[in-house]
Formats: structure tokens, C-alpha cells, sequence
């Protein structure tokens, strides 16, 4: 998956999550390009990066399901890092920070919560599977709201993969 078409497909993600912004809101999205070492440290200065060793263990905030497969649910509050080696399944509508809440002032819904600045990353060669669900208020969503961030650079060698659960070699109806 070239850069480009991973920039845009963060950039129309930013778009829909703006979608929920009440009226008067404002929002600014700035994606940075990202820094790319090839200075030969750790990958001997080619786009192939070295293997990162297999997760005996899924990160603090998922729960682990099998092996090397990680349930993601609920609402991100803190900094997360979905790590290569293993397998994330989105359990339903996973919100990333609090900022679609109504706003008081840019920084404070009106409830008096802060609006949280949580980023999200997901390392390169990380898949990430939508579970199935009957219920469509309740469809796997990756949801990164106003003032959280998606940081997700993958490589030709180890891409970061969105996909249905279903094991039809991503040729099915419900595809990301």
C-alpha cells in the first residue's frame, strides 16, 4: 500500500468523523507527513523493516481473545499502540477520545469534561478485522473524534490491514 493512498485514507476517515460536529463547531486537521529513518538503523536503510518480535501478550485496554488475537471495544481514553505481531478485532464501535461531545469551549464539552487528546497507533503489518453484527447501530467502527489522532504508517513490506473477520480472502460483501 503506497503512502499516498494511506494518507487519504486517514484524510477521509478525519472527513466522516467530522460529520458529527454540531453546527457552529470548527475543526482543523493537519496531517503530517511521516518521518521515514533510512538511516540503516534497524532496517538497513530499505523500506523492508525488520521483523518485530510476536507479542506474547495484547496491549494494556484490549483483551485478550487467542494467541496472538486482541479484542479492541468501547472507548479509547489514554494513548494506545496496537503492536505488529498480533491480530486486533473490532468488538462493535470503538471510539478513540471524547470530542463529540458538545462543545463550551474548544477545549470543555458542556458536561465539564476536558476533551481528551488520545492518540491512537497502529504499528506497519498490524491487521485490524471488523467482527459481524446483526445490529447495524453496533457495526465494527474505528472512531477517532475531535482532538484524538490516528497515527498509522504502514509499508509495501508490512501494511496495515483493515478487513471484515470473514475468511473470504477480502472478496466478500462488508470489506473495509
Amino acid at each position: 500500500m503506497n503512502k499516498q493512498f494511506v494518507i487519504a485514507l486517514i484524510a477521509s476517515g478525519a472527513l466522516i468523523g467530522l460529520g458529527g460536529c454540531s453546527e457552529g463547531d470548527s475543526a482543523t486537521i493537519n496531517i503530517d507527513a511521516p518521518t521515514i529513518d533510512n538511516s540503516g538503523s534497524g532496517n538497513n536503510g530499505t523500506d523492508t523493516p525488520t521483523e518485530p518480535p510476536a507479542s506474547d501478550a495484547c496491549p494494556s485496554g484490549t483483551t485478550e481473545v487467542s494467541t496472538g488475537v486482541c479484542s479492541l471495544s468501547g472507548r479509547i481514553v489514554s494513548d494506545m499502540t496496537l503492536v505488529a505481531g498480533n491480530e486486533y478485532q473490532l468488538d462493535g464501535r470503538v471510539i478513540v477520545g471524547n470530542g463529540n461531545c458538545e462543545l463550551s469551549d474548544s477545549n470543555t464539552c458542556t458536561n465539564g469534561d476536558a476533551v481528551l487528546n488520545v492518540t491512537l497507533t497502529i504499528e506497519a503489518g498490524v491487521e485490524v478485522k471488523g467482527l459481524p453484527s446483526s445490529d447495524p447501530l453496533n457495526a465494527a467502527v474505528l472512531d477517532v473524534n475531535r482532538g484524538s489522532k490516528l497515527v498509522a504508517v504502514g509499508t509495501a513490506a508490512a501494511p496495515i490491514i483493515f478487513s471484515s473477520a470473514s475468511d473470504d480472502n477480502y472478496d466478500g460483501s462488508g470489506e473495509w
